[in-house]
């Protein structure tokens, strides 16, 4: 399915600090992996590279903000997944990140929470963020003010219920389908809107694990945030050479959290960069 993505100025690249009422510990940081150092098919295992930032107290006027991607300056990536009413794949895909032993963000909708608990709470023993990304996958432009709330809210609460964590203040819109007016009513109800860098289409049906692979080769870079989904067969089996590679040329593997907001010893200068606006999001649940 295929949606119109219309964006406004708003949507932008971050490397920011850490807002004044929040606090993060000052934990030693690894260097990245050189690549002529890692092995070159088997997967370096690291720590979490520092602890998620409380970002509870994040203004109106940050979440109304668009992310993107985060900063160019630091060697990092958020490798992002998606569960919309799929599951089938998804054992595998948490088997790949713990033998990994990678710490994402996993963006799933009230449905596939009621309907996979126990992967819920899989993810949250594991150390992955979630993100909500509504109730039952409706493309947001279509609906009213108030069933925009009513799908960020029951979301948060069959999370909390199974899980009992939050999932503020990250927000992923099903189809990648927003505007202007969207991204203010899902800001004041506490929320930032996640997009991506590279799309990695392993929903289409053309798709296969080796293009899943290339378009991330092909758009790779500092701070980028990935796409992919939870019920694709494509990235289960391109997922153990995704990781390998991003290490091997060394990135770290973070949560959206952790890509917009480490530690102060390799904080950059903060940058704004305004983004092109897209044309057609292609995505799927």
């Amino acid at each position: 399915m295929a949606a119109c993505a219309q964006t406004g100025s708003e949507q932008m690249t971050f490397g920011r600090t850490i807002p004044p009422a929040t606090t993060v510990p000052t934990p030693s940081v690894p260097a990245p992996i050189p690549a002529a150092s890692a092995a070159p098919t088997v997967a370096v295992p690291t720590a979490t590279p520092y602890p998620t930032p409380d970002l509870s107290g994040l203004p109106y006027e940050v979440l109304a903000q668009e992310v993107v991607r985060g900063s160019p300056d630091i060697p990092a990536v958020a490798f992002t997944l998606d569960g919309g009413a799929i599951a089938a794949y998804t054992p595998e895909i948490l088997e790949i990140l713990r033998e990994h032993q990678v710490r994402i963000t996993i963006f799933i909708t009230g449905q596939f929470a009621e309907r996979h608990p126990e992967l819920v709470l899989e993810m949250i023993d594991d150390g992955h963020e979630i993100g909500n990304h509504s109730y039952a996958h409706p493309e947001f432009t279509k609906l009213s003010d108030d069933s925009i709330r009513a799908e960020l809210t029951r979301t948060e609460e069959i999370i909390k219920d199974v899980a009992g964590v939050s999932t503020k203040p990250w927000f992923r819109f099903p189809y990648g389908a927003r505007n202007h007016h969207v991204r203010r009513v899902v800001a004041h109800e506490g929320y930032q809107s996640i997009y991506w860098t590279i799309d990695t289409i392993d929903w289409r049906d053309d798709a296969t694990p080796a293009l899943v692979k290339q378009r991330i080769r092909d758009r790779l870079g500092n701070g980028v945030i990935i796409l992919a989904h939870l019920g694709s067969r494509h990235t289960v089996e391109a997922l153990p050479d995704i990781l390998t590679e991003l290490r091997e040329q060394g990135y770290q593997i973070v949560k959206v959290s952790e890509l917009l907001y480490p530690p102060p010893q390799i904080q950059p200068t903060p940058t704004i960069v305004v983004e092109p606006t897209p044309t057609v999001v292609l995505s799927s649940p």
